[in-house]
């Protein structure tokens, strides 16, 4: 996935289910941007918290982490792990919240 794909991903639908990252401008290559969106991801604010919202997205939250925490950080395996804990949060039932 395009790092415009997964800004878009997490910027809209991420925080439609409650991932509050900030936006910023990112400046990097494709692959310094995508590691830069991911590691804003695990740090937002997150409401309900990811232990409230679910296994499916502690489960996701934790891939993620790991695939950030290597010595070598393989960009293609970070941005599917960003896909799959957004997609996590967004796909339960409890996704759909006030804003």
């Amino acid at each position: 996935m395009l790092f415009s794909d997964l800004k878009a991903l997490v910027y809209g639908m991420g925080r439609a289910a409650g991932i509050r990252v900030k936006p910023r401008h990112h400046r990097g290559s494709e692959a310094e941007n995508t590691v830069a969106l991911a590691k804003d991801v695990l740090v937002a604010p997150k409401v309900p918290p990811d232990v409230e919202w679910g296994p499916q997205a502690v489960v996701t939250a934790s891939a993620l982490s790991a695939a950030l925490s290597g010595t070598t950080i393989e960009v293609t395996q970070v941005a599917a792990c960003l896909e799959a804990y957004v997609a996590a949060r967004l796909h339960n039932p409890r996704a759909i919240i006030e804003h």
